[in-house]
């Protein structure tokens, strides 16, 4: 989770990396962009298996989606973007009292139940 003291919309709360879409960009190109500027890596690869979405209003007011996919850390350290604050990893039991939306603790609570089903927990 990231959080950002700095942003306007929505300040201090932690969210997972995210991002738009540029018109000229696909979906997995805005992925690996994002991620890259966000957290100094990119998705090179995703894990089958996991996608959740949410809708919300944006900070202009436009109505939006978000879809969150797993990437596998294999080893990268994280390097914060200078728009970023600080960084933390979360455990399932830690969630509730994660200062994020209930939206991204849904998207939270349902990546921790799909790991624990395809790591046989």
């Amino acid at each position: 989770m990231t959080r950002s003291l700095k942003d306007d919309f929505l300040p201090g709360l932690e969210e997972v990396p995210s991002g738009g879409v540029e018109p000229s960009e696909t979906l997995d190109q805005a992925l690996h962009r994002e991620l890259e500027e966000e957290v100094g890596f990119g998705a090179e690869h995703v894990d089958e298996g996991f996608l959740a979405e949410f809708d919300y209003q944006s900070r202009s007011g436009k109505k939006a989606r978000q879809y969150t996919v797993s990437i596998p850390l294999r080893g990268r350290e994280v390097q914060l973007s200078d728009e970023h604050t600080s960084y933390r990893w979360i455990t399932s039991a830690e969630l509730h009292a994660a200062n994020a939306t209930p939206e991204t603790k849904e998207v939270l609570r349902q990546w921790f139940a799909w790991a624990n089903v395809v790591r046989g927990h």
